[in-house]
């Protein structure tokens, strides 16, 4: 829908285990096995017939669970929620917000024998030229909320906590992840932006485009550990960043004038 993934389906034939950034809301219904997610040091189990609700830009963990005992791999439904799915769905609900405090970003949903039917019809859906609609996942969504809502009276205090939520620090993750080798799509999915408004807050903060904010800072970072260090040259170029020695060197060389090996002040 408008370029983005709404509703994606998983299946696992074994276990697996990995770690990732929520970068949209995301609604998780285990149709089989069990999935296990952990953030901090708090764990959720959640069972086949159950879901989890996880607001976005937060670091998870999981274990993804198929039946050992009968052959049945795991399998889930996932359902991504933008700003503007949320706000559609508020505005039908204007009254029923009674708590505006922060809430946990992540969050056990329950459902019913409805919502099962739902999510079977889903599934089904995608072999549908009906999927490909907007306006049709557009209403899908709307009627997931809906009934969700009903018996989880707590789902509409989340949502509006997670629309009034202030924006993720661009510039913390920036500084804490610079020397990561993560393209332009990837540290926008890490600050929980799509990449037009990852590239639009950057140059608002840094008056200049990301490519130039990292290539900058990764030499600065360089210079500083050859400088007060006695790392390798090769050992400086991978710690800060950069993928190649000889393309490290060349725009050292660019930006201060020297190569690096010639660095005055070295420990």
């Amino acid at each position: 829908m408008d370029g983005s993934v709404v509703v994606e389906s998983c299946t696992h034939q074994q276990s697996t285990a990995n770690e990732m950034l929520v970068g949209q809301h995301l609604l998780l219904f285990v149709v089989e096995g069990r999935y296990i997610a952990r953030y901090g040091k708090e764990e959720f189990t959640i069972e086949k017939g159950e879901g989890l609700l996880m607001q976005r830009a937060h670091s998870v963990s999981y274990q993804k669970l198929g039946y050992v005992e009968n052959d049945k791999p795991f399998e889930s439904l996932m359902f991504f929620l933008t700003d503007e799915i949320i706000r559609g769905f508020l505005a039908f609900q204007k009254g029923r917000v009674t708590d505006r405090s922060e809430v946990h970003p992540l969050a056990r949903i329950s459902y019913n024998e409805p919502i099962q039917i739902f999510l079977r019809s889903i599934l089904a859906s995608f072999n549908s030229g009906l999927s490909e609609n907007p306006i049709f996942l557009q209403h899908k969504l709307f009627e997931l909320l809906f009934n969700l809502s009903e018996i989880n009276p707590n789902l509409i205090s989340a949502f509006t906590s997670f629309t009034t939520h202030e924006p993720t620090d661009l510039s913390g993750i920036m500084e804490a992840s610079f020397r990561e080798n993560l393209s332009l799509e990837e540290f926008a999915y890490k600050t929980g932006r799509s990449l037009a408004s990852f590239k639009r807050d950057f140059k608002k903060i840094y008056n200049t485009s990301p490519h130039q904010w990292l290539l900058s800072r990764r030499l600065d970072f360089a210079r500083t550990l050859i400088e007060n260090s006695e790392m390798k040259i090769a050992d400086v170029c991978y710690e800060s960043g950069f993928e190649s020695v000889a393309h490290f060197s060349r725009v050292f060389k660019q930006k201060f004038g020297v190569v690096p090996s010639s660095v005055v002040g070295r420990a």
